[in-house]
């Protein structure tokens, strides 16, 4: 079965996996933050939380 938490950097995730001698399945990025450019255009710039999936 896999597990999942979420963490807000890749960092984290790992430090998270090492700790616990788990098992990374994938490291997802859920979220980014969204800079507007004008009325109807924004940039997405660095992602600001990952999901990880893992397995104990």
């Amino acid at each position: 079965m896999y597990l999942n938490e979420t963490f807000f950097s890749i960092e984290e995730c790992i430090d998270f996996v090492n700790e616990n001698n788990y098992e990374i399945i994938n490291i997802i990025p859920i979220q980014y933050e969204l800079i507007r450019l004008d009325y109807n255009n924004y940039k997405k710039t660095e992602c600001t939380r990952f999901e990880l999936i893992y397995k104990e």
